[in-house]
C-alpha cells in the first residue's frame, strides 16, 4: 500500500462515515513508511485484535446475562442474574462478567453492525458471546418460577458499546497520527533560508564570472 500523507490518514479517521480500518490500514502505512514501528503495530494490532486476557481499556464494555429459552416453539429472552446462576460457577462468571471486552478486529467489529437479514436466526456472535461452559450451567441451574429451560446463556452488548469501542480507537489512532515525526517537506525556516542564500550566492557568483569575462574581453579588444 502506498503511503498517504498525514492530512490524508486524518481525514479517513476524521470522516464518521469511512470505516475505521480503512483509517488504520492508511496509518500502518504511513508509519511503516517513516520507520514509527511503535505507531505501525499498534495500528496493526486493532486490526487484527487483542488477546482476550490483554485488553486495552477503551476495548471493555458491560453487558447484561440473557438466556433463551424456547416456549411454542418461539424463542423467549429472559435476563439472568448473577444470583440465578449454580453458585459453584458464579465466581469464575463474576470474573469474566467484570473482565468483558471486545478482542476482535476492527474488520470483524464493523462487520457486527451491519443490519443481520431478516431471515437471521440470531444476532451476530460479537454481540452475543455465549458465557463460558454453558451447557453445564444450564444443567446445574435450580428450576426457575416462570418454568423457563434455557438453551442458550449470553452477553447481550449492545450495538452501540461496538459503536463506542470503535470510535475510541479512531479517537487513539487520530492521536497517534498527529503525534508521528514526520519530515517537513517544505523544510524549517532555517533551511529554507539557507536554501535561498545558497542560491542567492550562486546567483552571484554566476554574474561576477559573466562580469569578469566581459571585462577581459573587452580589455583585449581595446589593447
Amino acid at each position: 500500500m502506498t503511503p498517504e500523507s498525514r492530512t490524508q490518514v486524518q481525514t479517513h479517521l476524521l470522516d464518521p462515515v469511512t470505516p475505521v480500518s480503512t483509517g488504520l490500514r492508511a496509518l500502518v502505512a504511513l508509519a511503516d513508511a517513516i520507520g514509527e514501528r511503535v505507531t505501525a503495530t499498534w495500528a496493526r494490532q486493532e486490526l487484527d485484535g487483542h488477546p482476550a486476557d490483554r485488553l486495552p481499556d477503551y476495548r471493555r464494555v458491560t453487558a447484561p446475562i440473557y438466556g433463551m429459552a424456547m416456549r411454542a416453539g418461539a424463542p423467549v429472552y429472559q435476563r439472568v442474574d448473577l444470583a440465578d446462576l449454580p453458585a459453584s460457577h458464579r465466581e469464575e462468571i463474576s470474573r469474566r462478567h467484570a473482565a468483558l471486552g471486545l478482542h476482535q478486529g476492527v474488520v470483524t467489529l464493523e462487520r457486527a453492525l451491519v443490519p443481520q437479514p431478516e431471515y437471521a436466526l440470531s444476532p451476530d456472535p460479537i454481540l452475543h458471546p455465549d458465557l463460558p461452559a454453558d451447557v453445564e450451567l444450564i444443567r446445574l441451574m435450580p428450576p426457575r418460577d416462570d418454568d423457563l429451560r434455557f438453551a442458550k446463556l449470553y452477553w447481550a452488548i449492545k450495538p452501540d458499546d461496538v459503536r463506542g469501542v470503535l470510535d475510541a480507537i479512531r479517537a487513539a489512532a487520530e492521536t497517534k497520527v498527529r503525534a508521528l515525526n514526520l519530515p517537513d517537506p517544505a523544510g524549517s525556516d532555517e533551511t529554507r533560508k539557507q536554501t535561498w542564500w545558497t542560491k542567492f550566492s550562486g546567483l552571484a557568483t554566476a554574474i561576477g564570472l559573466v562580469i569578469a569575462l566581459v571585462a577581459i574581453a573587452v580589455t583585449v579588444a581595446m589593447g
